[in-house]
């Protein structure tokens, strides 16, 4: 709303700062250029004076977040103008428009006694389920009957999806035609200027959205704006509204209303603009709006709008205001509104962007119950049902297949850099048109030719920051933090540093330079050519985005993982000696890193959550930069301990991880608990009472030490059985350190895989008191399982220990059909899964019969 600007819920930021731009761009195009400004402020003045509020609605691709249409162009459309507390008439639009040569929308007026408005209405009744924005001018164009008003096209500025249509119903008078038939005459000579600005705007706000945004966000202002409200803090704003004006006047009864009964949905926006109080009212419930038209009834309350602006006048003020403002008097009143919205519109903004958060708390799934509510809102006919329900499932299904994140799909409110793809790829494989127009949202013809290769990883390292790069990440997942992985793309706004080329042989790295002169830009990216010199040969680096299709076709197939075996302890207690025989290792094998959890305890204090994640850090960094071997110097009492294990080498799983893990045949409590009396009184272990310590050191440990011991089996492969640690003297913890390096030096192709091991651990550790086990196949990186063994019954305790050689390995999986289960007694309840096929498991794997045949992903 203009003047000053607001947006439905704020000021001074892009949503009101980007339509002052455009109205200011498009008085240029319509004035002379030594007029445009001062008809600008003429425009402005008028308004101010005379108590009229101006509203627009602004279209703009991305900039501004993004809904169903894809628009061309950014461009501002005249909707209404308010005078005080009333809406002015049609014909009065018309007037002012004309006046100042504003934008409106593209109408026709059509008497209602000619035939060719009931053929019109019924035409556009039907069309809209499969309609696009072609389409709607196809049968507009033969309607040769009425006036139509326009200045920009919908075919030029909007592209192909079409929002739909809004039908007036109207108490007519041969002066609106006389109006609109003016309007489009004197508009004519503007058109092609302003069409060629808008175009403009809208290539700038799709392709660099980002450094646009931030820019009008500034509040220091970059931009030349029109005067903009303060924000103006006050105390008991209800109590000043609602006390203020004559004691009949509908503007109060609004505000007392509001007070009474929707207090709690409402927010009051206060702001200062020319010395006057200006009250924004943000609606937070649709529903108050349904409701409102009874109360303008019943309690005289003004009409009440989204994005409300109430302004604040002395009675002085008021009494300079001229009451006849208007040249036309006309009868010409709106006696009724329809709205029609075309269906693709619907599915895009209702059916898919509205509800991206409950698609993700519901684990990317659509229930079939959601879809039919969806067509039953909308009035969807019943031949058209099954392709939306179809488009709406085979998004839900990606959302879950590609494990988006709220971040990826709503950032700054972009959610079309990911549909626009998916609905393409939909369409050229079932040869539907659900996708838009190809010029605003690239999608590759080629999209084999994009996919990064399995098993390497992309780094982007964009100094530009006006390039769509969403074709070159299709398939991968962001990853935010320090180092890259593979799978995943990261995102850098500056060079990456230089070793990552060497330690990661998975790597592809994708820089692009500064399009700007700044200094620090320029330094940044001469030091980067400078030190990157030897490296511009390498396939993994490239310097042009248009080369990384190509460069990708010429990627060599990944080596063999590096080998990286961690040293552990498993079932043994403290004060067994685990540190001391890893300090063994280390002096033996000048290569082999401890990370020690205690001495990080002792460097950051007793705060669990900043030592487990400082404890990961380390872990993991000593996985990355080692020669040789790592140790996991941290008490794993039992299963439990060895899943931590495994989590913090999560990030790091890309390389051959192998586990070596010595285990005591026995616990001594007597020897380790004198141990721990016999350290230095300082030691974390010993600062609470002797009473508490002796307690945490039999029942967090001890306990369940003894436990984990008796669970192992004599036949598992990859563990050192030894009671060295309970020798008096360190003899036989130095022979132990010396078979154990000649392991880590000449054997460690022959040790299990991490994985491998912890599995066949965590099966064995499975006990009748424990729980229902069971077996599955876990999809990485997601939530998703397949059982295939199920919980405890008769049979299964067999068919478990079958599996136990196959565990720890990839295996196929085939989704299939996804199946919605639904019962609404004894309440609503829902299942859902996907019927699957395994692959990879081999011709001789021994499947649970049972289960085989119902083989599913939930």
């Amino acid at each position: 709303m203009a003047p000053p600007f607001y947006a439905k819920n704020s000021t001074r930021n892009r949503f009101s700062r980007l339509p002052a731009l455009l109205l200011q761009d498009h008085f240029a195009c319509c004035w002379p250029a030594e007029e445009a400004q001062k008809k600008f402020s003429e425009w402005w003045h008028d308004a101010e004076e005379n108590l009229l509020s101006y509203s627009f609605e602004t279209v703009a691709p991305r900039v501004l977040g993004d809904h169903g249409a894809t628009p061309k162009g950014a461009y501002l459309v005249l909707t209404a103008i308010a005078k005080e507390d009333q809406m002015l008439s049609p014909a009065q639009v018309l007037q002012l428009a004309t006046k100042f040569k504003l934008p409106l929308n593209e109408t026709l007026f059509i008497q209602t006694s000619n035939p060719a408005a009931l053929a019109l209405e019924n035409a556009l009744h039907q069309e809209r389920w499969t309609m696009d924005n072609f389409d709607a001018d196809q049968l507009l164009s033969q309607v040769d009957a009425g006036v139509m008003q326009y200045f920009l096209r919908h075919e030029d500025v909007q592209g192909s999806i079409l929002e739909g249509f809004v039908l007036f119903k109207l108490k007519y008078n041969v002066s609106l035609v006389e109006l609109a038939a003016e309007y489009t005459k004197v508009m004519a000579p503007f058109r092609e200027s302003a069409l060629a600005c808008a175009v403009a705007w809208g290539a700038k706000c799709l392709t660099d959205a980002s450094t646009l945004g931030t820019l009008l966000d500034d509040k220091l202002g970059n931009y030349f704006y029109p005067p903009e409200p303060e924000s103006h803090s006050m105390k008991d704003i209800w109590n000043l509204v609602c006390n203020s004006g004559p004691d009949q006047s509908s503007l109060r009864a609004m505000f007392n209303t509001l007070c009474l009964h929707y207090k709690h949905l409402i927010t009051l926006k206060t702001y200062m603009y020319k010395g006057r109080l200006q009250v924004q009212i943000r609606v937070n419930s649709d529903e108050i709006f349904y409701s409102w038209p009874l109360h303008m009834r019943i309690n005289n309350c003004a009409p009440l709008f989204r994005g409300h602006i109430v302004t604040f006048f002395s009675l002085a003020d008021l009494d300079k205001i001229a009451s006849d403002y208007f040249t036309v008097q006309d009868d010409v009143k709106i006696m009724d509104i329809c709205k029609l919205k075309c269906v693709k519109y619907l599915v895009r903004t209702f059916g898919i962007r509205n509800r991206i958060n409950s698609t993700l708390a519901t684990q990317g799934t659509a229930p079939e119950i959601t879809i039919q509510n969806f067509c039953n809102n909308w009035r969807i006919p019943e031949q058209y049902r099954p392709e939306i329900s179809s488009l709406l499932m085979d998004w839900s299904n990606f959302v879950a297949r590609e494990q988006l994140s709220t971040a990826d799909l709503l950032e700054n409110g972009h959610y079309l850099h990911i549909l626009e793809p998916f609905l393409a790829r939909r369409d050229a494989r079932l040869g539907t048109n659900w996708a838009p127009d190809t010029q605003i949202y690239h999608e590759s013809k080629n999209k084999e030719a994009v996919l990064l290769p399995s098993g390497y990883g992309l780094v982007i390292a964009d100094m530009r920051g006006d390039i769509d790069l969403s074709p070159y990440v299709i398939g991968l997942r962001q990853i935010k933090g320090r180092n890259p992985k593979p799978g995943y793309y990261l995102y850098l706004n500056k060079p990456p540093p230089l070793h990552w080329l060497q330690e990661y042989d998975w790597i592809i790295i994708l820089v692009l330079g500064p399009n700007s002169q700044s200094n620090r830009q320029s330094h940044m990216w001469s030091r980067f050519l400078r030190e990157f010199h030897t490296e511009l040969r390498n396939i993994r680096l490239i310097l042009d985005v248009n080369d990384y299709c190509a460069r990708l076709n010429t990627l060599p197939a990944l080596p063999t993982p590096k080998l990286v075996p961690i040293v552990a302890t498993y079932g043994l207690c403290p004060g067994s000696g685990k540190s001391t025989l890893l300090s063994k290792i280390a002096e033996r094998l000048p290569s082999f890193k401890i990370v020690s959890s205690d001495e990080i305890r002792r460097q950051l204090g007793v705060v669990p959550r900043q030592q487990n994640a400082e404890f990961q850090r380390q872990f993991k960094m000593a996985i990355l930069n080692t020669g040789n071997s790592v140790g996991y110097d941290k008490n794993i009492p039992d299963v439990y301990g060895l899943h931590a294990l495994r989590r913090a080498a999560e990030d790091v799983d890309f390389l051959d991880l192998r586990l070596l893990l010595i285990a005591p045949r026995r616990i001594d409590r007597k020897i380790a608990w004198s141990r721990i009396q016999a350290r230095d009184p300082s030691h974390i272990g010993l600062t609470a009472s002797v009473e508490n310590a002796h307690q945490i050191f039999s029942e967090s440990f001890a306990d369940k030490c003894e436990a984990s011991l008796a669970a192992i089996d004599s036949n598992t492969d990859g563990i050192i059985r030894s009671d060295a640690f309970w020798e008096d003297s360190l003899q036989a913890i130095d022979e132990l350190a010396d078979s154990l390096v000649d392991i880590l030096l000449y054997q460690k192709e022959q040790l299990p895989k991490l994985n491998t091991l912890i599995a066949s651990l965590s099966l064995a550790n499975i006990s009748e008191t424990d729980g229902p086990p069971w077996l599955s196949l876990d999809i990485k990186d997601t939530n998703l399982h397949c059982t295939l063994v199920p919980p405890d019954v008769a049979d299964t305790t067999e068919a478990r220990s079958r599996f136990l050689s196959t565990t720890a390995r990839d295996v196929s999986i085939v989704f299939n059909r996804f199946v919605v289960a639904c019962s609404d007694k004894p309440q609503n309840l829902r299942v859902a899964f996907w019927e699957v096929s395994i692959e990879g498991l081999g011709n001789d794997f021994n499947h649970y019969a049972p289960q085989a045949a119902i083989y599913h992903v939930t």
